[in-house]
C-alpha cells in the first residue's frame, strides 16, 4: 500500500492511497485561507498524477468544493462516489461560493482571481456554474452500507461518520484485508434528549470498521487545538442559545450568524425555538417578558436547502424516520414558516427582506434599550471578509446593542483577528465566538482507536499519535511506546507501507474443482466441524487482480488415463480404512488383511502394478 498526504488542512484536506494497484483519492476540499488577499486555497496536487487516479471518495459536503477544478481542469476521468446529501448540499457550497466571487476581472481586469490560490498555477480562475452541474452530474451516489466493486477485486462501502447529513466513512476491502479512511467523524453527538429532536444526523456506525489492517484518519477528524475547552456538542449549543439570548433580551439588539448553507443551520432553528420557548415560560413564571425572536436565513441557497432536507428523509436518525410518517411536520424548520418564525431570503437585497429588517427596526421601543421584535440572521457565508455577511455588519455597525456569533470552527480565529480590525475603524458591534463543532477531540480518538475500533495500524495526524503515545505511557509498559504500528504525516509526505498477507482468494477452474477429493483432519470424518483438506496441481494465472487456478496444459483430458488416487495429506493411517478403500478399488479376492501385532495387508500382483502406475503419475 502506498500512501501520500495532498493537503493536510482541516478545511481541505485530501489524502492519495494506492491499494492492490487500485488508486484512490479520498476528499477534496478547498482549504480557508485566513489572508486577507487569498479566500481559498486548491490542496497542492503538484507531483500527483490525476489522470491515473481510479476512484474519488468524498466524505461529506464539506470536503467537496474543490470536485469542478479536478474534473475541467485538471484532467481527472475516474469515478466518484458520495451520498446523496453530500452531493446536494456540497452542490450548494459551490454555488454560494461563487455568488460571492464570479470569475474573474474584478480584481486586475486580467481574469486572474485573487480570492483562491492555486499552487502550481494551473487555474486562474473560478468555475461556473455550468462547471459544477457537469462536475456533480458525474457523481455516483450511494447509500450507508452498500457495497461497489472496484478494480482488482477490491471492494468500497460507506458507513456513517455521525458529523452530518450524509457524512461518511470508507471502508476499502478484500476478502482478507480492510483500510478505513476516517474524515470528519462524532462519537456522541447530543446528551440532551430534548435537543435531539431536531438533529438531522445518523449515529456513527462503528462496527464495520472495527478491526482493521490500517486506519487512515484524515486531518479534519479531530477538533482543533485552537477551540475552546467545550468539547461536548450539547454543551456547545446551549452556550451559543445563551449567547442569542443576552444579545437579544440583555442588549436589546439583533443577531448576525455567518455560517455556510448545511442541515446544521436547520438543527440550530429547531433548538432555538425550543430555548426561547423554554425562557419565556420561565420569565412569565417569575413575572418578566421574553421578547421571542424572528429568525431569518440570507442565502442564494436557503430555501433549496429547506426543500432538500425534506426529502432526503432516509437519511434521518431512526425516531426522525419515524415522525416522517406521521401527519406532523418532520422538520421543525418547515413548522417554524409556517409559524412565521422564520423567513427564507435569497438576498439582502430583496425587497421583502429589506421590508422585514425595516419592521423590526421601527419595532424598537423609543427611550428603552429593549427591542421588541429582534432578530436572529443567518447569512450564508461564514467568512465575514466578503458577501452579504459584511454588507450587514456595515449596516449594524453603529449599534453597540447588536452582536456578530461566530460559529464555523474552522474560520472563528480569522474571523475574530478581521472582526477586530473592523473595530480599530470604529465598528461598534459585538463579537462572540460560540463554536459548533462535533466532531472527536483528541482524547476521544485515542479512546475511539485503543477500545473500539482496535486496528493493526494507525495512520494520522501527529497531535493524534502523539497523544496515542502518551496514553500508552500511562496505561502501558513504556518499552512499547516505539510502535511501527503507528504512522503520522504532514504535508506532501509519501511513504510505502507493507501489508503481510495470509491468504488470498482464487477462483477454480471447473476441471480442477471436478478433482478435489476432501479428507478430513479430524479423527471422525463425518463431524461438521472437522477441517477437511485436499491437494491439486494446477496452473496459476493473475489478471485484472484476480487468480485463477486452472488445468495445466500437459494434463491428461478428463475422462481418459487412470485416475490418480488421492494422496494422504495429514495424521495416521488407519489399516481399516486403508484395507476398506483398496478391497473397494481392486476387490476382496486380490487384497487380503491380516491382523496381528504388525497389521500387515497383502496385495495380490496385479494390484501392485497398478498402484506403481498410479503413484508414478
Amino acid at each position: 500500500m502506498k500512501f501520500t498526504a495532498v493537503s493536510c488542512s482541516r478545511t481541505g484536506s485530501s489524502l492519495l492511497v494506492t491499494f492492490k494497484k487500485c488508486t484512490i483519492l479520498f476528499d477534496c476540499g478547498l482549504e480557508l485561507c485566513a489572508s486577507n488577499n487569498v479566500q481559498y486555497k486548491l490542496p497542492a496536487f503538484n507531483g500527483v498524477d490525476l489522470s491515473a487516479v481510479d476512484v474519488l471518495l468524498v466524505s461529506n459536503y464539506l470536503n467537496i468544493a474543490a470536485l469542478p477544478f479536478l474534473t475541467d481542469y485538471m484532467h481527472f476521468k475516474g469515478r466518484i462516489y458520495a451520498t446523496l446529501p453530500s452531493v446536494q448540499f456540497g452542490r450548494m457550497i459551490c454555488e454560494d461560493i461563487i455568488r460571492d466571487n464570479s470569475p474573474g476581472t474584478q480584481q486586475n481586469g486580467a481574469g486572474a482571481d485573487r480570492t483562491f490560490y492555486d499552487v502550481e498555477r494551473r487555474i486562474t480562475r473560478w468555475y461556473t456554474k455550468e462547471d459544477i452541474k457537469k462536475s456533480f452530474d458525474s457523481v455516483r451516489t450511494c447509500s450507508f452500507g452498500q457495497r461497489i466493486m472496484l478494480y482488482g477485486g477490491v471492494e468500497i462501502q460507506p458507513v456513517s461518520s455521525g458529523v452530518c447529513m450524509g457524512g461518511s466513512n470508507w471502508i476499502i476491502q478484500t476478502p482478507f484485508e480492510k483500510l478505513v479512511l476516517m474524515a470528519n467523524s462524532a462519537t456522541s453527538i447530543l446528551t440532551n434528549a430534548s435537543m435531539s429532536r431536531h438533529y438531522h444526523t445518523q449515529d456513527m456506525d462503528i462496527h464495520p470498521m472495527k478491526n482493521a489492517d490500517v486506519l487512515i484518519m484524515a486531518p479534519s477528524v479531530i477538533q482543533s487545538s485552537m477551540r475552546p475547552a467545550v468539547s461536548d456538542y450539547s454543551a456547545q449549543l446551549k452556550k451559543f442559545c445563551e449567547t442569542i439570548l443576552q444579545v437579544t433580551q440583555v442588549s436589546g439588539g439583533h443577531v448576525i450568524v455567518p455560517c455556510r448553507p448545511t442541515p446544521l443551520i436547520l438543527d440550530l432553528f429547531g433548538v432555538l425555538y425550543l430555548f426561547f420557548t423554554n425562557a419565556t415560560e420561565a420569565a412569565s413564571g417569575g413575572g418578566s417578558r421574553i421578547n421571542f425572536p424572528t429568525f431569518m436565513m440570507v442565502s442564494s441557497q436557503a430555501k433549496a436547502l429547506v426543500a432538500t432536507a425534506d426529502i432526503d428523509t432516509e437519511w434521518l436518525p431512526s425516531e426522525r424516520q419515524e415522525r416522517s410518517f406521521h401527519p406532523d411536520e418532520p422538520f421543525f424548520s418547515t413548522e417554524l414558516i409556517s409559524m412565521g418564525k422564520l423567513k427564507l431570503f435569497t438576498s439582502i437585497h430583496e425587497d421583502s427582506f429589506r421590508a422585514a429588517l425595516s419592521n423590526a427596526l421601527s419595532a424598537t421601543a423609543i427611550g428603552s434599550s429593549a427591542c421588541l421584535s429582534p432578530l436572529v440572521i443567518f447569512v450564508g457565508q461564514s467568512d465575514m471578509r466578503h458577501g452579504e455577511v459584511s454588507h450587514l455588519i456595515d449596516f449594524f455597525h453603529h449599534d453597540p446593542r447588536c452582536g456578530v456569533v461566530a460559529i464555523d470552527p474552522d474560520l472563528t480565529d480569522s474571523s475574530f483577528r478581521l472582526f477586530e480590525s473592523h473595530r480599530r475603524d470604529a465598528t461598534k458591534l459585538q463579537f462572540f465566538e460560540t463554536v459548533l463543532d462535533p466532531r472527536v477531540d483528541v482524547s476521544s480518538a485515542c479512546t475511539l482507536i485503543g477500545q473500539q475500533l482496535t486496528p493493526r495500524r494507525v495512520i494520522a495526524p501527529p497531535d493524534v499519535i502523539q497523544a496515542l503515545s502518551q496514553s500508552d505511557a500511562a496505561h502501558a509498559n513504556p518499552l512499547d511506546l516505539i510502535s511501527p504500528s503507528r504512522v503520522s504525516y504532514v504535508d506532501g509526505d509519501r511513504f510505502a507501507l507493507k501489508l503481510s498477507r495470509q491468504f488470498e482468494r482464487a477462483e477454480l477452474d471447473h476441471h480442477i474443482a471436478k478433482m478435489i477429493q476432501p479428507r478430513s483432519l479430524g479423527s471422525n470424518s463425518a463431524s461438521a466441524s472437522s477441517t477437511f483438506i485436499s491437494s491439486i496441481t494446477a496452473k496459476v494465472t493473475k489478471r485484472d487482480g484476480k487468480i485463477l487456478l486452472s488445468t495445466p496444459s500437459n494434463a491428461a483430458p478428463a475422462g481418459q488415463g487412470l485416475q490418480p488416487l488421492p494422496k494422504h495429506l495429514w495424521g495416521t493411517i488407519s489399516h481399516e480404512n486403508l484395507f476398506s478403500a483398496l478391497s473397494q478399488r481392486f476387490g476382496s479376492q486380490r487384497v487380503r488383511f491380516a491382523a496381528g501385532p504388525e497389521s500387515i495387508i497383502q496385495i495380490c500382483a496385479v494390484a501392485v502394478a497398478v498402484l506403481a502406475y498410479v503413484c508414478a503419475h
